[in-house]
């Protein structure tokens, strides 16, 4: 029963992790940006053979570059009950940390909190989350249940270059919104080691039951999805037939071409015998 009732919501897109578009995002010392496209065209020609995680709603740290950093992030969810808050940390050619963080050899997320306001206006109220996870294993010493530990110097972290990193935080109890709720994200980056901090990342949110990177897209949206690439293979089938007749057509061809000669040799060693 679960198994068709989780199957319907896959589709229905219940599942698939919503990135909101950030309305406020700050920083203790850095400028922190967000971008609505889904694409960056100028860093695409910039970078062409660079490949990024980032989407509509990624957060871009820049000027100043302190060793330590407190991103917040308030997000305006919409209606909705969520059962898990994703940070996608997303990489880029102009991180001078392994293409990953803004200075070190690697990233360390020491803490992640997050407050709720139901109205938008109230002062929000702290949301606990109860468990951590990473879509990438983290580097020794730096579990993803790090960041709910309460200590400023531990944390998840990855050392060098790296799949783009997921970290999924499960809140403790599911949290409703409305379409006027505000929920603020704090990343705290306090580790010991020097500007490692992230420097591109979205935030997402999840009504699945169990959240994993890769939710489900709406069925409509993954046929989508694929229906370029199955009007290019249906190009290609267009074309291929000709080729391959025409390849089919010169072997016959040859094929009768040999076939006569050898009866006409035959032919002629019989008139030699008789």
């Amino acid at each position: 029963m679960w198994e068709k009732e989780t199957l319907a919501r896959a589709n229905a897109g219940d599942l698939a992790w919503k990135f909101p578009i950030p309305t406020v995002v700050s920083a203790n010392s850095a400028t922190l940006t967000v971008r609505t496209a889904d694409v960056d065209t100028e860093e695409q020609r910039a970078h062409p053979n660079v490949t990024t995680t980032g989407g509509a709603g990624l957060v871009v740290a820049s000027g100043p570059n302190p060793d330590n950093e407190t991103y917040f992030v308030t997000l305006k969810p919409g209606a909705g009950v969520w059962t898990s808050l994703g940070i996608e940390v997303d990489t880029g050619p102009a991180l001078p940390g392994a293409d990953i963080s803004r200075g070190s050899d690697r990233f360390v997320i020491s803490e992640v909190e997050a407050t709720y306001s139901p109205d938008g206006r109230r002062t929000g109220k702290k949301t606990p989350f109860v468990f951590a996870y990473s879509t990438v294993p983290p580097t020794t010493g730096f579990p993803a249940m790090a960041v709910l530990d309460g200590n400023p110097k531990t944390g998840f972290g990855i050392v060098g270059r790296a799949k783009p990193p997921f970290l999924i935080l499960r809140f403790a109890q599911p949290l409703r919104t409305s379409a006027a709720s505000t929920l603020v994200v704090q990343v705290h980056q306090d580790s010991d080691y020097r500007q490692a901090t992230i420097g591109r990342f979205r935030v997402a949110l999840s009504s699945g039951m169990y959240s994993w990177d890769n939710n489900p897209k709406p069925k409509a949206d993954a046929v989508k999805d694929a229906k370029p690439v199955a009007e290019e293979a249906k190009a290609e089938l267009k074309t291929a037939p000709p080729e391959q007749d025409t390849a089919s057509a010169q072997d016959q061809a040859a094929n009768a071409r040999k076939e006569k000669n050898r009866s006409k040799g035959r032919a002629e060693r019989n008139e030699l015998f008789t």
